[in-house]
């Protein structure tokens, strides 16, 4: 179904990857298209590399730092992220017009200030039901669907991904635990880490959002920390176990249908990390 190009609610996607990605799941399952869309501009290169022309309509362009101090309340306490802040408010309070009704990924106190017309997401709901309801205004059918058809892998995958970097340092997956992984499914895993350089045996590098999503895409299942991949593999309709960090950034309204269904992710607390490999086991049916 093509949306009507209107003016009055604009897609503006300024918080993270991962949420731009979740956004464009809902649009590529339910054949939404021409989207009304301002781009950040350090957006451009993953919006080309998932062919972001298929969903969105790009009606203006911004420049603002790589994800917002808008949504950086944990960084925002030295000056030079305070300047941050001020700069990209700046920019929005320039470029935004007060007639338009802007649709973010996520809610942030401080875009008040700006005096604007936003909407996001239920902050209280999954994500990605929350963003389905959302995008409804594109359409004239209500009840979008949430999350793409995945089924678990038959039998015994052959190319398993793991992707243990963050953006975020604290959601990483610690590398004690990648090695009692790779270890625990007999050498069977490969290790992929954002790198422009030749890596250890098992293990692949990409430097680039082309090159990450050719993995993922070649993948038969990827395990990830809680960052970009596993919504990209939820995108591309691959299997996908998450390995979480129990901390301040946990959020489990972010785990898609796949995950929840299938029992396929895990939390690493103080108390170690073998629960971890067990989950692993139970959700692949002992790959």
């Amino acid at each position: 179904m093509r949306a009507d190009y209107s003016k009055e609610s604009v897609y503006l996607p300024i918080r993270s990857f991962g949420d731009f990605i979740i956004t464009t799941t809902i649009l590529k399952i339910n054949g939404l298209s021409n989207i009304p869309i301002i781009l950040p501009d350090y957006f451009v290169d993953l919006f080309n590399s998932i062919n972001g022309s298929d969903y969105y309509n790009i009606i203006d362009t911004i420049s603002l730092s790589n994800q917002p101090a808008i949504f950086e309340l944990y960084k925002v306490r030295d000056k030079e992220n305070i300047a941050r802040l001020i700069s990209d408010m700046k920019i929005l309070k320039d470029t935004l017009k007060p007639s338009v009704n802007y649709l973010l990924d996520y809610r942030s106190r401080r875009i008040f200030f700006l005096n604007l017309n936003f909407s996001w997401p239920n902050p209280n709901e999954n994500i990605y039901n929350g963003k389905a309801k959302m995008l409804e205004i594109y359409c004239s059918s209500e009840n979008l669907i949430a999350f793409p058809p995945i089924a678990k892998p038959v039998g015994k995958p052959v190319n398993i991904l793991i992707f243990p970097e963050s953006r975020v340092k604290d959601k990483e997956i610690a590398e004690q635990v990648i090695q009692s992984i790779v270890e625990k499914f007999d050498n069977k895993i490969t290790i992929a880490r954002f790198s422009k350089q030749e890596l250890a045996p098992n293990t692949v590098s990409y430097s680039s959002f082309a090159q990450l999503i050719d993995l993922i895409r070649l993948a038969d299942l990827v395990i990830s920390s809680e960052s970009l991949p596993y919504h990209l593999a939820n995108f591309y309709e691959k299997p996908h176990f998450v390995i979480y960090k129990k901390s301040k950034h946990f959020k489990e309204y972010f785990m898609t249908h796949y995950m929840k269904a299938n029992r396929c992710f895990s939390t690493i607390d103080n108390t170690g990390y073998l629960n971890v490999l067990s989950d692993l086991e139970g959700a692949l049916n002992g790959i």
